[in-house]
């Protein structure tokens, strides 16, 4: 296993769907973080990866056969748990602290306990950080020098400096190849970062070896479930006990979301839409042991940071 960092050295954006609008006048929605299929993308450009166009005769077949690539060894789209996923993230570091997401705020992974304490208190949670977009607009005119229809819009950047120390995205992966350090696109509008490849830190270590029955999504936690979400009865949910929630600043709330697994940039077009569940999410699940959970975890959606000792409640009993 490699850490692999994403040095930031400009604003990045990451679509969360089609451009779309009014005809005029259109509005793009965008995620504060990369998905891990932008992040295996990005790997699989950097490794010269070249996939054929077979892979575009069936859904998802593109990002099946580039994670085989990229770590040499099958894998399992919609197996449910994953012990040993190809990517475990992400995570942010700036200062020498890390953090995890729960939407665009940022919290400590220090304060990953009082976190879910927070949640099974029904208690709101404070973030350490929020990540604010920086919104741009484009233009394309047409031959009469005035905006072409639907496109004249606002797209979303995200800069993540946290108290003047450049930020980095961490993730693990389990790479067939070793892989120097190069810049990288990452995401849309022609934006780069600073890739490398490392030894994990010992902090990393230490996280990756927790196991607990409570555990704090890293990435969306993917599954499909018609009406009401039951972990018994959702597809991709099996392995997961309770949905406990995401305490925010003022409540606890389940929150569920559609997401887009990206542009597969050899089919040129986007990807199908899934469920999930989203970053910051806490969950109870049925066996310490998985690192991910939900359909794709092989890939590592749902990416898991497992709390080992949720210690206000341990007090409370014991008094």
């Amino acid at each position: 296993m490699k850490a692999v960092k994403f040095e930031i050295v400009e604003a990045l954006r990451f679509a969360a769907g089609h451009t779309g609008g009014i005809e005029v006048y259109a509005k793009e929605l965008a995620y504060p973080l990369p998905l891990p299929s932008t992040v295996l993308g990005a790997l699989g450009a950097a490794l010269g990866v070249r996939l054929g166009a077979s892979v575009c005769e069936r859904p998802f077949a593109d990002l099946e056969a580039l994670a085989e690539k990229l770590g040499g060894r099958s894998v399992d789209l919609f197996a449910e748990r994953c012990e040993d996923p190809l990517l475990w993230g992400l995570l942010l570091e700036a200062g020498g602290h890390y953090y995890f997401a729960r939407g665009g705020d940022l919290i400590s992974v220090d304060n990953r306990g009082s976190y879910v304490d927070a949640a099974l208190e029904r208690k709101g949670f404070a973030a350490d950080h929020r990540l604010r977009p920086n919104t741009r607009f484009g233009l394309k005119l047409a031959e009469s020098r005035v905006a072409e229809p639907g496109y004249a819009y606002k797209v979303s950047f995200y800069g993540y400096d946290l108290e003047s120390y450049p930020a980095s995205l961490i993730y693990v992966a389990n790479l067939a190849s070793e892989l120097a350090e190069k810049v990288v696109r990452l995401g849309g509008e022609g934006r780069v970062a600073k890739l490398s490849l490392s030894d994990l830190p010992k902090e990393i270590k230490e996280l990756l070896s927790e196991e607990s029955h409570y555990a704090i999504a890293l990435s969306p936690v993917l599954f499909y479930a018609e009406g009401k979400i039951e972990p018994s009865s959702a597809l991709g949910l099996k392995e997961v006990e309770r949905i406990v929630g995401i305490p925010t600043s003022g409540a606890v709330k389940l929150r569920a979301e559609n997401v887009g697994l990206g542009f597969s940039e050899v089919c040129k077009r986007r990807r199908p839409l899934l469920q999930a569940l989203p970053p910051g999410t806490i969950l109870k699940l049925k066996s310490a042991g998985a690192k991910a959970v939900g359909l794709l975890s092989c890939l590592g959606y749902g990416s898991l940071l497992k709390v080992r000792r949720i210690q206000s409640l341990q007090m409370a009993r014991c008094a």
